[in-house]
């Protein structure tokens, strides 16, 4: 889970920045690293998370699509609600 002030930094710019920081079109893997525990994923705690990851994800995907970027053609990213976790704890590492 990410901690964040949204006085000082918006959820979009976190977005952005998670977008950007890694190539989410590979599935699972990231370069030459391979496994589930390198997948792109997205876990939403309520109704309007989950309509701006969808969003951000379309249109980072138009985007990439329009600049014929990415491994592949479309966005592998997980987006689920952190609710179908046990506790609504994901527990995820992050490099």
């Amino acid at each position: 889970q990410v901690v964040y002030d949204p006085e000082k930094i918006s959820l979009v710019d976190i977005l952005r920045w998670f977008w950007e920081a890694h190539d989410p079109t590979q599935g699972m893997g990231q370069g030459r690293d391979i496994g589930t525990q390198y997948r792109s994923a997205l876990y939403y705690f309520s109704e309007e998370q989950r309509l701006l990851f969808e969003a951000s994800k379309a249109a980072y995907e138009e985007a990439l699509n329009e600049a014929g970027k990415g491994m592949g053609r479309r966005i592998t990213t997980e987006i689920r609600a952190a609710s179908e976790f046990p506790d609504s704890k994901v527990f995820y590492y992050a490099e």
